[in-house]
């Protein structure tokens, strides 16, 4: 893909990112607050400096350029200092789970675009039509199953369990996309022939 604009926009957005965070620093007078709104400007920063680097390096260097410019804002909240902030001025739990779940409601209804896509290509039987809304359906058990459990719940108190609660959404939805795109290379898929070896694993 293209590393290099990749890199130059992710550093554009946590630039923007810091200035927000800049705004905090200009806009409020209280100290406590103040130091908050400079911690995170200084990772945002920190973190849109190592992904311009990426911009001018080449693989393998950019890959690991990217896991280093991720890990910045990533353990800057896992800190002593973060989790003192956090204490003073905890997250908007409803914001939060709002937030989030409008990312994983865009990242299920990618499935559902996928396999509509794939039917829309060729005039298929009937039989292949109730084979998709079957496979549409195991997209619409996931979409329950993280709505009714995960989206709304009630985090109790703990050091690490907002992180985590955070943090662990980005394997899931990256498992969701993957998930579409297999969905979408099952369609065509016949009930006694095996997957294609180029697919399979999905």
């Amino acid at each position: 893909g293209e590393t290099k604009v990749f890199s130059a926009l992710v550093a554009v957005a946590l630039t923007l990112l810091a200035l927000m965070n800049f705004r905090v620093l200009v806009q409020v007078t209280e100290p406590e607050v103040r130091g908050y709104g400079r911690y995170w400007m200084s990772l945002n920063l920190a973190a849109a400096c190592v992904w311009a680097i990426a911009t001018f390096t080449s693989a393998p260097t950019t890959y690991l350029l990217w896991m280093v410019a991720t890990l910045i804002p990533s353990v800057g909240a896992l800190t002593l200092r973060q989790r003192s902030f956090h204490e003073k001025y905890p997250v908007d739990q409803e914001h939060l789970s709002t937030r989030y779940g409008l990312l994983t409601l865009i990242v299920f209804a990618e499935s559902f675009i996928m396999v509509i896509g794939r039917l829309s290509l060729g005039d298929y039987g009937l039989q292949l039509y109730g084979q998709a809304s079957l496979l549409l359906l195991i997209t619409l058990t996931q979409w329950w199953i993280y709505f009714d459990d995960v989206a709304g719940i009630s985090l109790k108190d703990g050091p690490f369990r907002r992180a985590t609660w955070i943090f662990t959404h980005l394997p899931l939805q990256a498992a969701m996309t993957l998930l579409g795109v297999g969905l979408q290379e099952a369609i065509t898929l016949g009930w006694s022939e095996p997957a294609p070896a180029a697919t399979r694993w999905l």
